[in-house]
């Protein structure tokens, strides 16, 4: 027995042979039959639910093939600073700040997302002494709308352990006053380096934010998403299992692990009994970049992790946007694929 028929639809198949389609059928959580509209009849039998689209279109569900769904989770939960949240100033951004820092005890980390300095009238990032302004006893850390530039104030700095001494690690820059050399509070590529040393989202806050990313995937008619963060672990994996179990993530979801963490992640999912379709392991991320004007990770080591990947038969994403990086990027393909030849790399 079909559990779900659809009809009276303009069903778009992604066939050419029958691009189109007047009826769907749904039989457990399967396809069961793609046909006509005199196909009702047949198909139909008690208990049957019938749903008349009344000629409206119906899509087959879209994939969104690289999302990031912690950093998603985490801006949905936290304060929007994009233009679309009517922000183009700093002064906008401080008054935002201090509306959220509300009744929030002093030492409460404030979190914003996606400011834009070229949708604001200064077009520069605020600093550590904007944020101060705004928020002296919250630690603040904002994310830029790349993902790949934050700002501190000075208590949030304290708190990373970045002073006007702090060298800057391997692939990062820390701004610095020209004059006295101190922090500005903004950051470059220092992704990882804050992982480390800013605690992560409360787990509550975070289970409400991917309960939010699903309403917004299913909105959207999105029913498989792909993971592309390079900061996957197996921590994250069990967190991925955990939303799973307890269907607060229900698009199908692939996931990527970080080029540093794939060796010991888990790979499957059959010990949580979560079916491989639902959550899966595909492939490795790697982020090369030259926010200091020096290629990171160097070639040789870029050489290195993209053969070690490919050498296992899984597939190799790399972040790469400037030029010369991109460049070194092809450069390591040509070399794994010399390596370890392979018909579908």
């Amino acid at each position: 027995m079909c559990d779900l028929i659809l009809h009276n639809a303009r069903a778009v198949t992604m066939d050419p042979v029958r691009p189109t389609a007047g009826l769907v059928a749904v039989k457990g959580d399967k396809i069961f039959a793609v046909a006509d509209e005199n196909s009702l009849r047949r198909l139909k039998k008690p208990g049957t639910r019938i749903v008349n689209c009344s000629g409206k279109t119906l899509l087959p569900g879209f994939i969104d093939a690289h999302c990031h769904v912690h950093a998603y989770a985490e801006s949905l939960v936290s304060l929007d600073l994009s233009p679309r949240a009517h922000v183009s100033s700093i002064s906008d951004i401080q008054q935002k700040i201090r509306d959220f820092c509300g009744d929030k005890p002093p030492g409460t980390w404030i979190r914003g997302k996606s400011y834009d300095e070229f949708h604001m009238v200064e077009k520069r990032h605020p600093d550590r002494w904007d944020l101060d302004a705004a928020a002296p006893f919250h630690p603040v850390k904002l994310t830029h709308r790349s993902g790949h530039a934050h700002v501190l104030n000075s208590l949030a700095l304290q708190y990373a352990g970045i002073t006007g001494k702090t060298g800057d690690p391997p692939g990062g820059l820390i701004g610095r006053d020209l004059e006295t050399g101190e922090p500005t509070g903004i950051l470059y590529g220092m992704n990882a380096y804050l992982a480390q040393r800013i605690p992560f989202l409360d787990k509550a806050e975070l289970k409400r934010g991917a309960a939010r990313v699903n309403e917004k995937l299913l909105s959207c008619g999105i029913t498989s998403i792909q993971d592309a963060s390079s900061a996957n672990d197996r921590r994250r994996w069990e967190q991925f299992e955990a939303w799973k179990a307890q269907r607060i993530l229900l698009p199908r979801l692939t996931v990527m692990m970080g080029c540093k963490h794939f060796a010991g992640a888990k790979r499957d999912s059959h010990e949580s009994g979560i079916e491989e379709t639902d959550l899966r392991f595909a492939g490795v991320k790697i982020i090369a970049e030259q926010v200091t004007g020096s290629l990171n990770p160097c070639r040789e080591e870029l050489n290195a992790e993209l053969a070690a990947i490919h050498r296992t038969g899984l597939q190799a994403a790399v972040h790469a946007v400037e030029a010369p990086v991109i460049e070194a990027v092809g450069d390591a393909v040509e070399y794994a694929l010399k390596l370890h030849p392979r018909q579908d790399p």
